[in-house]
């Protein structure tokens, strides 16, 4: 699969933070998760919500670290930006203090800038690519999974 971010195994001392993993192409990364705002359902329905979005509209984003919006300095998320069917995919830290609104999570999506491929000191921002088929088919692999955990 092109495409795929999930919850891995994962024993961690401290009871309100676990792994996920995001793989894009033969690129793979881990990333801890804080489950003590949102757990892991919230979470895998917003990269569901997510990743649907992102094949019908050309800007996206997927959560991977969320906590009390009013007392948090920061989130972290994946942002996709698409383009025809290549979708582009950066990790970002989500800033509380620079956002033009404040921070609804029911509306994450607002905070999603557009696609810069050059940071502000010159250097080129690290992005990966996928394509929309592959995000279906990742979406397809788990309405699969969930129907046959459900019978």
């Amino acid at each position: 699969m092109g495409f795929s971010i999930n919850f891995i195994d994962y024993k961690s001392p401290d009871k309100f933070l676990t792994r996920g993993q995001i793989s894009i192409g033969d690129f793979a990364e881990e990333f801890e998760c804080a489950i003590h705002y949102w757990n892991k359902e919230k979470y895998i329905n917003q990269w569901l919500e997510g990743c649907n979005k992102i094949c019908e509209e050309s800007k996206s984003a997927l959560m991977t670290s969320i906590h009390e919006p009013k007392k948090a300095n920061f989130m972290v998320w994946w942002v996709m930006h698409r383009e025809k069917n290549i979708i582009y995919i950066q990790n970002h830290l989500l800033m509380m203090e620079g956002l033009l609104s404040p921070f609804v999570e029911e509306n994450i999506y607002e905070h999603i800038r557009d696609r810069e491929t050059i940071d502000e000191d010159g250097n080129e921002i690290s992005e990966w690519q996928t394509t929309v088929s592959e995000v279906q088919e990742w979406l397809q692999y788990q309405k699969l999974k969930n129907s046959s955990e459900d019978t």
